[in-house]
């Protein structure tokens, strides 16, 4: 039996995920790509200015091209029946090795975003469990992220804690280190 679809995501009612499951998709649509992380800046920072609209746009259709062509960039959706609830990013990242991240090899996560309808209903922790995972799968030693205040609080649900190198006041900088990562290792290495 097909679930009926959700009212339009439009109208920021709730919408009871209970009666809809979520499912977290893989993408690599440049064009899309683009077009969620101008929602998600415009979201968080207001309108891009006309002036500079044109290369950021550029901008980051070079970043997404190069990222999924060279597999560095990840982006889950997080669909609802057919609808997009939400999206989240990863973006592979190298740095030299260290006691904590003994491979050099660390993600951040980046656009975590849930539309206003379908907040509160477990997306935003569908879209993290998945990145989780795919940090995972790739072996990196530790997920890093940079949040407002709106995020703030599901981080810390899942488990993300306070970084130990020091944060900008007006952003949240968490890091979660992965199952493979050695515990114990020098609190002061890192970069």
């Amino acid at each position: 039996m097909r679930l009926p679809r959700p009212p339009d995501t439009r109208n920021p009612r709730r919408i009871p995920l209970m009666a809809y499951p979520i499912s977290i998709q893989p993408s690599c649509d440049i064009d899309l790509a683009v077009a969620l992380r101008v929602e998600f800046q415009e979201l968080m920072s207001g309108p891009i200015p006309a002036e500079i609209r044109p290369s950021f746009l550029e901008a980051n259709r070079a970043h997404f091209e190069a990222g999924f062509r060279e597999g560095s960039v990840v982006l889950l959706l997080a669909l609802v029946d057919d609808s997009l609830a939400g999206c989240a990013m990863l973006q592979e990242q190298r740095m030299i090795p260290n006691l904590s991240v003994p491979s050099g090899r660390t993600g951040m996560v980046l656009n975590v975003m849930v539309r206003e309808a379908f907040r509160r209903q477990g997306v935003g922790q569908a879209l993290m469990r998945a990145i989780e995972e795919e940090g995972g799968r790739r072996g990196l030693d530790r997920l890093d992220l940079k949040a407002s205040e709106l995020g703030r609080p599901l981080y810390q649900k899942l488990g993300w804690g306070d970084s130990r190198w020091g944060t900008p006041m007006e952003i949240y900088r968490a890091e979660r280190p992965l199952a493979t990562s050695p515990s114990g290792g020098d609190e002061r290495s890192g970069d």
